[in-house]
């Protein structure tokens, strides 16, 4: 009995047990029910599981962000008019509780424990769009929705694309010109459609409706300041593999003596900023937009101005609310290249030191006053505590820099090497003078055609091609953008193109195509002797073997050189006439001209007043010379030649034709010029017969008729009978939905009557009688 095995154990499907082991009210849950009532809730669902999956199949990068981060840089951006300085205004006063009034260079904010915010407000030029994107993690693209979207901000995002593409969030802003709800959200939709084109599906959007006291709504910008403040960005490539730094400060530490000896002499410069990236070494060579090339002196660390709260508070407090715009008027100080401008109260003594709101410059005042030593020592203490000059750890470093003198064009050949860059790019308008990056170069366009690289005079419609240029060597795959002018209030897209870097090898041989036309002297059946070809002999000996060819599309090869100087015996496959035209086409090696010239827009007093080489057709149009043109340079018609080559006709003799077997001898029948008898003939007919014809013309006229009056009358009883068949049609849908109506409505009814009796139950029903009658017995 013991070793018998147990039986397995049976569940019970039915009785009470199984119905104890049901789940609670599992015929009432429908799965229906908790599925998504907003189709676009479930598209915002759908678009982030596969934002999620895309991220997941990105190459991890690595991420070179310190501990203590640098400042978040935020550039707000988009054409005049469109409220860029009051939404920084809006944004500083949000994060720190103080007015700026005048926005020069970048403000630095403190938005949380970790993290800092550097704003800078986008000029309406290219050269600050393009140093801007260089340097910039987020962008408020500022838009009129009055206006609408303009060249300038389209222009910007190509050249965002180039540079990165670093994250954007629009603006719409003007809203409040919209009087009509309807309207108004007619206009966001399309604008952000629009938008949604340029950057991608789900760009975030935000809307400020107007402006109250010089600012926007307070709940709009908040809104903005927090989707700032939690937002995440994903390291650049090119960034993370450089350093780079944006200056919030420049000081000239040139002595006055030798500025005042020689206005144009070398100066000595003082960079200050957060550097960011990789690593900065001293003698490393440097490029400032707008400036040129360098090599820096030194690098040095120093406080941090702006530096972020010690405490673990999850709010900041209001001391550690900090703002830095060194070069904006804020807490009475603002610094220029050479001197430091300090705004104090008119009734300002050092009675107020003890005073709790003092600006920056008050207590730098205050510090000079309580100093016993000499002033040249307590400014050079002053200097040092207030320098911003950023690292990587959150402390400023100095960039000691030679400047060239301002007429100095070329870059050093010892500190940047140049050389011959093949680029892949794509044009968007046609020119032969473009920009990369901050260098006017001359290129070669080019197309790969997989045995030669063949010179384009034109660039191509809607297609890639290649550029060789001479400029400073990139690692291939760096992106660029080529610009046609730099100079505002020109109404065309100033983004000539955008491309990729494919190579960089001196040795690229671009060959242009040439034709060398000759003429027959001397022909026999199938050699011929040709001239006015070449000059020379040798030139002969190194085209010898190669294919000609005549304008009537006979083919032949050069085979020899003959005296005189320069002619040569050819060979073709048919003979040739004295009036054809025979042609070489041949490959010519072009090389780009070694042309470079830095964009030193910034060594101007007039920052706009930059010009690079122009063409010479442009120069002569400015000053109004006459353009001369080569008549065969100019495009026309050719009409000069036919395009096919008629050949006469075959004549064979007929005595040849007699001998000739009948398979080979002509069939067809030359047409016959003179007119036969019956052709010739004229017919003159009876009067009888006049009668006759006249009466049978009659008699078709009248069928005519009869056949034309018969097709109306059916086209009309046709349409009449259409008419009525869509009116029978008509009657029968009406009548068939009146009855779909009443027989719904008295489904609907049934149905609602029988959920009453339902709901309410039999016991309901004898209440609702006994309730009845006692009312009857009432009455």
């Amino acid at each position: 009995m013991e070793d018998r095995p147990q039986k397995a154990h049976r569940k019970a499907h039915a009785g009470r047990k199984a119905d104890k082991k049901k789940p609670k009210n599992a015929e009432k849950n429908n799965p229906k029910a908790f599925a998504m009532q907003s189709g676009r809730r479930a598209e915002k669902m759908a678009r982030r599981k596969e934002e999620l999956n895309q991220k997941k199949l990105h190459v991890p990068l690595v991420d070179r962000t310190p501990i203590e981060p640098p400042p978040v840089v935020i550039a707000v951006a988009g054409p005049p008019g469109t409220g860029k300085s009051t939404l920084i205004r809006s944004l500083v006063k949000r994060y720190t509780r103080q007015n700026i009034h005048e926005i020069n260079g970048p403000v630095t904010v403190v938005a949380g424990r970790k993290r800092r915010l550097t704003f800078i407000e986008c000029a309406n030029d290219l050269n600050a769009m393009i140093d801007v994107a260089k340097v910039a993690d987020l962008v408020l693209l500022m838009v009129d929705a009055a206006y609408g979207f303009e060249m300038e901000t389209f222009e910007f995002l190509n050249i965002l694309q180039t540079h990165g593409f670093p994250k954007v969030m629009g603006v719409l802003t003007h809203l409040d010109k919209f009087r009509d709800n309807k309207k108004l959200r007619k206009r966001k939709k399309a604008l952000k459609q629009r938008f949604w084109t340029e950057i991608h599906n789900g760009a975030k959007l935000f809307y400020l409706s107007g402006v109250i006291n010089g600012r926007y709504p307070k709940n709009e910008v908040l809104n903005l300041s927090r989707f700032i403040s939690v937002m995440k960005f994903r390291p650049l490539v090119w960034r993370n593999a450089h350093p780079y730094l944006l200056a919030d400060r420049i000081e000239d530490l040139t002595p006055p003596q030798q500025i005042e000896a020689n206005s144009k002499c070398d100066r000595k410069v003082s960079v200050m900023g957060y550097l960011r990236g990789t690593y900065l070494k001293a003698n490393a060579p440097v490029h400032i937009p707008g400036a040129g090339d360098f090599v820096v002196g030194d690098v040095s660390a120093v406080a941090d101005p702006c530096p972020l709260p010690e405490s673990q508070r999850k709010s900041l407090s209001e001391k550690h609310k900090l703002i830095y715009a060194p070069m904006s008027d804020v807490g009475g100080v603002m610094y220029d290249k050479d001197a430091i401008y300090i705004h104090v109260p008119g009734n300002f003594t050092n009675r107020d030191a003890d005073a709790e709101n003092l600006g920056e410059g008050q207590k730098m005042v205050v510090d000079l006053q309580r100093f016993q030593g000499t002033l040249d020592n307590q400014l050079q203490q002053t200097s040092t505590a207030s320098a911003p000059i950023l690292s990587r750890s959150g402390v400023e470093r100095r960039l000691d820099e030679e400047k060239i003198e301002e007429k100095a064009r070329k870059i050093l050949a010892s500190e940047t090497k140049i050389d011959y860059a093949r680029e892949r790019v794509k044009p968007k308008i046609t020119d032969l003078e473009y920009e990369k990056k901050l260098r006017k170069t001359l290129p070669l366009f080019s197309l790969d055609d997989r045995i030669r690289n063949r010179m384009l005079k034109y660039t191509p419609q809607h297609m890639h091609c290649l550029a060789t240029f001479y400029g400073p060597l990139a690692p291939p795959g760096t992106a660029f953008c080529a610009f046609q002018s730099l100079e505002g209030g020109t109404p065309d897209f100033r983004v000539a193109a955008t491309g990729l870097v494919s190579d960089i090898n001196k040795s690229h041989e671009i060959v242009k195509k040439l034709k060398l036309t000759g003429t027959p002297y001397q022909i026999y059946k199938h050699t011929a002797f040709v001239r006015n070809m070449f000059s020379t002999s040798l030139e002969v000996a190194k085209f010898e073997g190669a294919a000609i060819r005549t304008v009537s599309g006979i083919r032949g090869q050069v085979k020899k050189a003959v005296q005189p100087e320069g002619n040569f015996r050819a060979t073709f496959e048919d003979k040739i006439l004295p009036s054809d035209i025979v042609f070489l086409k041949a490959w010519y090696p072009v090389k780009p001209k070694k042309f470079c010239n830095p964009v030193t827009s910034l060594l101007l007093r007039d920052k706009a007043a930059w010009k690079g080489m122009r063409l010479a057709n442009t120069v002569k149009h400015e000053l109004g010379l006459k353009i001369q043109t080569k008549a065969d340079s100019s495009y026309r018609e050719i009409t000069e030649r036919p395009e096919v080559r008629k050949f006469n006709p075959l004549k064979i003799p007929k005595g040849l034709q007699r001998d000739l077997p009948f398979k080979a001898k002509p069939k067809l029948m030359t047409a016959q010029k003179r007119q036969t008898y019956l052709q010739k003939r004229a017919v003159v007919a009876e009067p009888e017969e006049r009668k006759i014809e006249g009466l049978l013309a009659h008699i078709r006229t009248l069928k005519y008729h009869r056949e034309e009056k018969k097709k109306q009358k059916d086209q009309e009883t046709r349409e009449k009978y259409l008419k009525k068949v869509a009116q029978v049609d008509s009657d029968k849908a009406e009548v068939a939905k009146d009855r779909a109506k009443e027989f719904y409505r008295k489904l609907g009814k049934a149905q609602k009557r029988a959920a009453d009796s339902e709901s309410s139950g039999s016991g309901g029903r004898r209440g609702g009688k006994r309730v009845k009658r006692a009312a009857a017995g009432d009455d």
